[in-house]
């Protein structure tokens, strides 16, 4: 950890993990092939509109995911220390020996209670908390905005390559090859489909859950408590059916 407590205090403290370094690969790698596949192909109208919305959400996502990885989610210790048998009112944390809120949960990644604990993020090698919740939903629905506009173009693009290709053969430099541009096209598109089915899914999946006033960490434990229900019922009716059954005597010598 990046700090003499051991415990981490935000995103950027070492080590960084390693779906983190390369998210920001990843993004980068992103970057570059659109402005080089997008921004010359189309034309200066199209070009411009691409731009702002691309751009824009481009930033935000910057913005916001700093602010998520960034922000320290640890609850802050109380002045005094309380005694976990005299506390009745609130929970206690023994790893961290300090009451707790109900919705507060100790990180064994991040060696830390995290108030109102809603998941540890990989991707932002930070828990996500109260103080950065807004900050992670934003990025991600940026993230979502980025890669809807990404597609939206690349259809463009795409159907322009089959039934119009004279506007793309305008638009590109002689120097530039056709068929390396569409390859790269079709590749973005399809990192972008991907993502947007992931990301898409955990954004309605978080919309669902503020609804609902509740946690990712809530829906995970509602989730394995119906699966150990399901479990407990068919064991149920396996050792009804087997008691149902005549089991025949014998006689058992273990010498």
């Amino acid at each position: 950890m990046g700090n003499s407590t051991g415990r981490r205090r935000n995103g950027f403290d070492r080590p960084l993990s390693s779906s983190q370094k390369s998210s920001w690969f990843l993004l980068i790698l992103s970057i570059a092939i659109s402005e080089a596949v997008y921004i010359p192909a189309l034309d200066r109208n199209r070009m411009i509109i691409f731009s702002f919305f691309y751009h824009t959400s481009l930033i935000s996502i910057g913005i916001f995911s700093f602010l998520a990885t960034n922000k320290d989610p640890t609850l802050n210790p109380p002045n005094n220390t309380i005694d976990p048998i005299q506390n009745t009112r609130n929970a206690y944390c023994s790893l961290c020996k300090m009451q707790v809120y109900p919705n507060t949960k100790h990180c064994g990644q991040c060696n830390r209670c995290v108030d109102n604990f809603d998941h540890h993020c990989v991707w932002f090698n930070n828990c996500i908390g109260n103080i950065n919740y807004k900050a992670f939903i934003i990025a991600i629905a940026s993230l979502l905005v980025n890669c809807l506009v990404i597609i939206g173009f690349g259809m463009f693009l795409i159907i322009k390559y089959f039934i119009d290709q004279k506007y793309i053969e305008r638009q590109l430099s002689q120097t530039e090859n056709l068929n390396a541009w569409f390859t790269l096209l079709i590749f973005l598109m399809i990192g972008a489909v991907v993502l947007t089915i992931i990301v898409g899914k955990l954004f309605i999946l978080h919309l669902w859950l503020m609804n609902r006033n509740m946690r990712m960490f809530d829906y995970m434990l509602l989730k394995k408590k119906a699966k150990c229900k399901k479990v407990s019922a068919n064991n149920t009716s396996i050792i009804s059916d087997n008691d149902s059954q005549e089991i025949p005597k014998k006689n058992l010598s273990f010498y």
